[in-house]
Parts: structure tokens; C-alpha cells; sequence
């Protein structure tokens, strides 16, 4: 794969309005900077997975951030009834790589639908004026054929050949959090998600309790969102 050597290379990946965009830009490039994992914001590079179809190219920054739709299978084969991510062009590519963390973004999907349903561009944030109208009706239609959950722990299964860090942010209507793939995948009879939610909140104290079972930067990352105060989610 094309790249520098000792790239810090971080997958970000879940459905579309799941909370990449905002789990990017408002926990982990902030924590990548203060915790000296690279230097300033220059030294990141965000890629969409849709940039890299043509060229799979992470380029020459010490870090590359992908931000990959689950959904986008879809894009190429619209008509399916069934989400065959592996046989999508970026994610081949992302398979034959080496990427030293990976954040899935879940929402439950009552919440995502919401999300969906009211969303009105895409990325904003991120594009600006050059922001185009968000296809909400065609998501829908995508979302729809998925076990959100289901294709979470299909992705799970297909990158835990390669040791790699991979977590869950879970967000949430008040909370957003970030939790070992071991406890969501035993979901919904995981006593630690059990005890630390309650009505859509996060008990803080009780979850910064379990950090020593995450990797060093997805503990950052979790400690990170227990400070922040609710934000609009993107992405």
C-alpha cells in the first residue's frame, strides 16, 4: 500500500450519520495532537473512502485517518438485497493493508433513523459551500436491508486476522462513548454496558474504571468524550 513508513494509519468506519465526521473532528484529532501522537493538524490527513476507488493512496502525512461509509457497497450495486462489504473495492484494499486502530461509530438504529431522516447535507462541516444535498430517501433505502449490527460484527470478523486495535463508539441521543468490541459484541447481555447505561445516559465514573482494557488511544479517546458536553453529531 502506498504510503510513509510508520504511518499511523486509523480506520473509522460505520453507517452513514453513525457519528464519523464528528468523532474525527471533535475527539480523536484533538487527542492525536494533544497526546503527541503527531505534532500539529498537518501532520493528519482525512481520506472518504469514495476518494480512494480510483487510487488507494494514504499519502505522506504521518498520520491517515479513513473515513469509511459501511454503506457504500451499496453504491456500486444498488440493487442488492444483502451488503457484501467485502467484495467493495475500497475496503479489499483496506483488508490488504495494515491499520493501527479501528473505531467502529454504532448508533441504535431508532436514534440513526432520526438522524437520517433530518439530516439535510452532507458534511458540512467538512465541504463547506461545496456541501450537496444529502440523499436521505436513497440511505433509507440502504439502511434498511442491514442488521446495522449484524454488518458491524461481520466487519469485526473480517479485520481480526491482522492484530489491530478495534473499539465501538457508541453514540447515543446524550452520551457518546467509547467501549471494547468484547462487551458490544456480548450486547445485550453485557453486564458492563448494562451498569454503565441508564436512559440513554453514561455512568463516567463506572466507565473510566475499565480503560486499562482499552489500547492507549482509544482510552484517550474514551476519556475524551466523558469530558465533552453533547454535540450535534455529523457524518
Amino acid at each position: 500500500m502506498v504510503g510513509i513508513e510508520n504511518q499511523l494509519k486509523i480506520l473509522v468506519i460505520g453507517c452513514s450519520s453513525a457519528g464519523k465526521s464528528t468523532f474525527i473532528d471533535s475527539t480523536l484529532i484533538p487527542v492525536l495532537i494533544e497526546n503527541q501522537y503527531v505534532e500539529t493538524r498537518d501532520d493528519i490527513e482525512v481520506f472518504f473512502a469514495g476518494q480512494l476507488r480510483s487510487n488507494y493512496n494514504l499519502g505522506q502525512k504521518k498520520c491517515a485517518v479513513v473515513h469509511y461509509n459501511s454503506l457504500l457497497a451499496f453504491d456500486t450495486n444498488p440493487h442488492s438485497s444483502v451488503l457484501n462489504i467485502e467484495s467493495e473495492p475500497v475496503f479489499e484494499k483496506i483488508l490488504e493493508d495494515s491499520f493501527d486502530e479501528v473505531f467502529y461509530c454504532y448508533c441504535p438504529d431508532s436514534i440513526l433513523l432520526e438522524r437520517i431522516q433530518e439530516r439535510d447535507l452532507v458534511e458540512p462541516n467538512i465541504r463547506g459551500d461545496k456541501a450537496r444535498n444529502y440523499p436521505k430517501d436513497r440511505i433509507l433505502n440502504f439502511f434498511l436491508k442491514i442488521s446495522q449490527r449484524g454488518v458491524l460484527l461481520d466487519i469485526h470478523s473480517a479485520l481480526q486476522n491482522e492484530l489491530r486495535s478495534f473499539s465501538v463508539v457508541l453514540s447515543q441521543h446524550h452520551a457518546s462513548m467509547v467501549i471494547p468490541t468484547s462487551d458490544f459484541i456480548e450486547a445485550p447481555r453485557s453486564v458492563f454496558l448494562e451498569r454503565i447505561l441508564y436512559d440513554g445516559n453514561c455512568n463516567i465514573d463506572l466507565l473510566k474504571r475499565e480503560f486499562h482494557r482499552y489500547s492507549p488511544l482509544a482510552a484517550k479517546c474514551a476519556e475524551s468524550l466523558t469530558t465533552k458536553p453533547y454535540l450535534k453529531v455529523e457524518g
